[in-house]
């Protein structure tokens, strides 16, 4: 197991900061990670549960060891000292609302009223998910956060990855997907109130484009986890993707965890000159990040879904319905009907099969 370390990042009060006390193995090779077919062995038997508690308890021993050389000055005390206060890094999430979002999300996409219109939304979503995930990045990996409130579960996470960023190669990507369960119940309370007027969620363009959103977000989770696996343990849909610039490469990812000042994108990495610019020649304050990651958490997915009805809107399509098209009966008469030509064309599907077969 490497133990390279590198020198401290010393940055303004304003930008994250980096210290040494963080180990740097970054592929699924690190930390405990399939380093050898023993250790891939040992960790395919476990359940996810297990996996978590092990990952936890491989957090602790690490935060233990830096107590015994870290001051606290040092700025990676705190993050240590909630893990030593008994604070799990890597939580047990509620798969049973991952599946239900998965749900929602597949049905969106079948209800797509076009196929050039399903291409818009998801175009202007995987932008959007690109700079808003870049953004996320910036201010969850900043150690003054782990202080505030509510955010710093979530910024001891993403810290932690630093310490162990194998353990996204060792947690299922469902486990993962899973990581996003709050922010995804926002997005879905948010746009239900916003679009409440014009059907929220009953209406199929609204319905279709949030859809599209959660697609590229859980792409997002995906991309991230395959940066950190090996070329050849890479899924091969994964590294053609990459090889094309749609998902993150590994390279841009590895500097991020050599430097942690750079390659904050873990979509594709198309923002990355834009972040890096306004971070250094714009504005590097951190409570100006803070204010732009809070406010698109809130407002970001609404003005996108708005922006491309809008472009349909011109176009000449009725995207905004009320009333009737939009009552929860109809939706469900949609739904059922959905369910019903799924189901015949699973048993046409089967029946042809016995018949060729027995």
């Amino acid at each position: 197991m490497s133990t390279t370390k590198v020198a401290t990042t010393t940055q303004s009060a304003n930008c994250t900061s980096r210290p040494d006390s963080r180990l740097h193995d970054f592929s699924s090779t690190a930390v405990g990670g399939h380093d050898s077919e023993s250790k891939a062995r040992t960790w395919r038997i476990l359940t996810p549960a297990q996996r978590i508690e092990k990952l936890n308890g491989m957090a602790m021993k690490r935060a233990q060891e830096m107590e015994k050389v870290l001051t606290p000055s040092h700025p990676d005390w705190p993050m240590y000292e909630l893990v030593r206060r008994g604070n799990p890094v890597f939580k047990h999430r509620w798969m049973v609302l991952l599946y239900a979002y998965w749900a929602l999300t597949g049905t969106g996409l079948l209800r797509c009223p076009s196929f050039a219109f399903g291409m818009s939304a998801f175009i202007i979503t995987y932008l959007y998910i690109e700079l808003y995930g870049a953004i996320l990045h910036v201010n969850l990996d900043n150690p003054s956060f782990l202080s505030l409130p509510v955010l710093w579960e979530a910024c001891l996470e993403f810290q932690y990855h630093h310490v162990i960023p194998s353990e996204i190669t060792l947690r299922s990507y469902p486990q993962i997907a899973a990581d996003l369960n709050l922010i995804v119940a926002m997005q879905f309370i948010v746009c239900t109130i916003v679009f409440y007027a014009h059907g929220g969620l009953f209406n199929p363009y609204i319905h279709a484009t949030m859809a599209c959103g959660l697609v590229n977000a859980y792409l997002l989770e995906w991309a991230h986890r395959q940066a950190h696996f090996p070329r050849g343990k890479r899924h091969a849909f994964a590294q053609y993707l990459q090889d094309r610039g749609f998902l993150v490469s590994e390279a841009l990812h590895r500097r991020h965890h050599q430097t942690f000042d750079v390659g904050f994108p873990v979509l594709s990495g198309l923002s990355e000159p834009v972040i890096n610019f306004v971070r250094a020649k714009v504005c590097a304050n951190q409570w100006v990040w803070l204010a732009a990651f809070i406010s698109m958490t809130f407002a970001g997915l609404p003005c996108i879904i708005s922006v491309n009805m809008r472009l349909w809107e011109w176009g000449g399509e009725v995207v905004y319905r009320g009333g009737q098209e939009c009552d929860v009966y109809l939706y469900v008469e949609e739904i059922l009907g959905m369910a019903r030509a799924l189901c015949l064309g699973l048993s046409s599907s089967c029946m042809s099969f016995i018949e060729s077969n027995f």
